[in-house]
């Protein structure tokens, strides 16, 4: 098992294989019982790393801010407030959709009474019955 789980690591690219491989490696030899689930996460790593992380990616200079904003900026509070109301609003209306479903039809403005919804499609329940 043990150098099954050590050629799955081998066959990481090369800069996860340094960075995580002895780390890896040790899990290994200190997990007790059946080692199944850390070879299964092995191939399952495998796969990630190289089809979504081929290559490495490069680390900023040491000392540089990771988040760089280009000048000072504080939101207004009234903006803040609208915000906050409409957010507030669209959740208060998407709680009140989902509580009452299939009852919408009824808010219709203008819609005759003898309409029926029954396909999505407004038409007249006389024209079904004839």
């Amino acid at each position: 098992m043990r150098q099954l789980y050590s050629a799955l690591i081998r066959l990481h690219p090369r800069h996860f294989r340094k960075q995580f491989g002895p780390e890896m490696m040790a899990i290994f030899e200190q997990a007790p019982g059946s080692h199944g689930t850390l070879i299964a996460d092995a191939f399952a790593s495998l796969f990630r790393q190289w089809t979504r992380h081929p290559q490495p990616v490069e680390a900023p200079a040491e000392g540089a801010s990771l988040f760089l904003s280009l000048e000072p900026y504080r939101m207004r509070s009234s903006a803040l407030m609208h915000g906050g109301f409409a957010t507030l609003a669209l959740f208060a209306a998407i709680v009140f959709l989902i509580d009452h479903p299939g009852k919408m039809p009824r808010w219709l403005i203008g819609m005759p009474a003898g309409v029926v919804w029954s396909t999505g499609l407004p038409f007249r329940e006389n024209a079904v019955t004839s």
